[in-house]
């Protein structure tokens, strides 16, 4: 699942055009990638909806995920998120690759803290600048995708994980 900045995706509409039809699931990062979490309500709606229209034009369909810049989010982010027929989504794995360590150190951190059930935080880009350097990324992806798979894992877009769990009870530890 990718979770898009906005004005990235006005930029190249082609490459979330490619990632929707390959099958992943696209959601809303808002726009410009703010702290929310010192956004009023008006900048965050504004944020969630030109992000909407962006990928809506790339794709032909609105997102229907939402993740917020740095896990930041107020009591009217969520509400605003919910409005536009967004479901909010976090993560409980962090790869730390936004500070472009080494693949081996991202197999590492995620691979400690992996489980099952995961949903893992990458990054294919930066909010600050346009076409950051992810090699590194990419590599560790490609080795935990591997490394897990060999082990019986199986990997799915967070829409199937929600799909997955509706109706049925979660422990408390996933």
């Amino acid at each position: 699942t990718f979770f898009v900045i906005g004005r990235y995706v006005q930029r190249r509409p082609d490459i979330v055009r490619d990632l929707f039809k390959a099958g992943h699931a696209v959601g809303n990062h808002t726009f410009t990638h703010p702290h929310l979490i010192m956004s009023g309500a008006l900048e965050t709606r504004i944020q969630l909806e030109e992000c909407q229209r962006a990928v809506e034009d790339a794709t032909g369909e609105r997102p229907r995920l939402f993740r917020p810049p740095f896990g930041g989010r107020r009591p009217h982010t969520l509400r605003i998120a919910r409005s536009l027929g967004l479901h909010p989504v976090m993560w409980n794995v962090t790869s730390w690759d936004w500070k472009a360590p080494p693949a081996a150190k991202i197999v590492k951190t995620c691979s400690r803290h992996m489980h099952g059930g995961d949903i893992i935080l990458m990054h294919d880009g930066s909010h600050v600048e346009f076409g950051a350097d992810r090699w590194q990324t990419v590599i560790a992806t490609h080795l935990l995708i591997e490394t897990w798979r060999n082990q019986g894992y199986e990997f799915v877009t967070v829409p199937e994980m929600m799909e997955a769990a509706i109706g049925r009870p979660t422990p408390i530890d996933t």
